[in-house]
């Protein structure tokens, strides 16, 4: 069983420096970095319907690649038989204050950011591993540093709170997240390239469209940064020269977050990797890289 991954006095420290860097990043003009090219690439973008999903597969558009919105596993590996970018960008905040579930039982958030991301990635891996440069990105959130995720109760039917303003099942999927691609580079070594990312407080997305009329959408619309400023640190990860080397780290505003993967602590990476591959009954996300295939 865990508790907090955070002291207190750490998740407060952690929210000013989030503060901060977000209104100081919202000041600044669009950051420009080195790419390597995506021309005629396959990349394949979950939520790819809406706010940063769109732009991003608007931008790889733009630069040749050939996007491919999120589909059913099994209808991407019958056309593509390489894969070289795969950004796991879809996700809720339902802002419920009781347990809702997926058709699968699994609650909701912890089914649709996470279980979902982790049982198609891992049916994409002989796709992605044929690709000469392929990269996953993994778009998580800062607000991972206020999980409480507990192994005996991975789907928060114990009833153990939901947190304030029911952030807690939210920042769960979102901390599982960024413990996946931890564990994902840890096994791909540098055959498949893994980033974890947190786009920032962003304006004109979904994802807080359950918060409308709440104090919540008050502090969103005072502080958060445009569509393509958060969208750019996606890209970085997935296209970025400066992130080729730095696989398995966790970025934010086009930097590294540090103080974010301290809490990725390698025995939650392992646990959460094995409890997901069970629940998911997947069985290609139990062999871990042993060399070239």
């Amino acid at each position: 069983m865990w508790g907090m991954h955070a002291s207190i006095i750490r998740l407060i420290f952690m929210g000013v420096e989030f503060l901060v860097l977000q209104i100081m990043y919202r000041l600044l003009p669009l950051r420009k970095f080195g790419e390597e090219s995506v021309l005629g690439k396959v990349v394949i973008i979950t939520g790819a319907g809406t706010g940063l999903g769109k732009y991003v597969a608007h931008e790889m558009v733009k630069r040749g690649a050939k996007v491919v919105m999120g589909t059913f596993a099994s209808t991407l590996t019958k056309r593509y038989s390489k894969i070289d970018i795969l950004i796991n960008n879809a996700g809720i905040s339902l802002n419920s204050s009781h347990l809702t579930k997926t058709v699968d039982g699994f609650e909701e958030h912890m089914g649709v950011n996470h279980l979902g991301h982790f049982l198609l990635t891992n049916l994409l891996l002989p796709q992605l591993r044929r690709s000469e440069s392929a990269r996953v990105v993994m778009v998580s959130s800062t607000m991972m540093m206020y999980a409480n995720l507990n192994l005996d109760d991975f789907m928060g039917r114990k009833g153990r709170g939901r947190g304030v303003l029911n952030v807690m099942p939210y920042s769960n999927s979102k901390m599982a997240m960024a413990l996946f691609s931890k564990e994902l580079a840890n096994r791909e070594k540098e055959r498949i390239k893994c980033y974890a990312c947190c786009p920032g407080i962003v304006k004109g997305t979904r994802i807080f469209e359950k918060y409308a009329g709440s104090v919540v959408e008050k502090f969103v619309n005072l502080v958060a940064i445009s569509i393509p400023m958060g969208a750019n640190t996606i890209l970085y990860c997935a296209l970025g020269h400066k992130t080729a080397s730095k696989s398995g780290q966790f970025f934010r505003f086009e930097e590294r977050f540090s103080s974010g993967e301290a809490l990725l602590k390698d025995d939650y990476v392992k646990a959460v990797w094995n409890l997901s591959a069970s629940l998911v009954e997947c069985e290609e996300s139990s062999k871990p890289d042993r060399g070239n295939v």
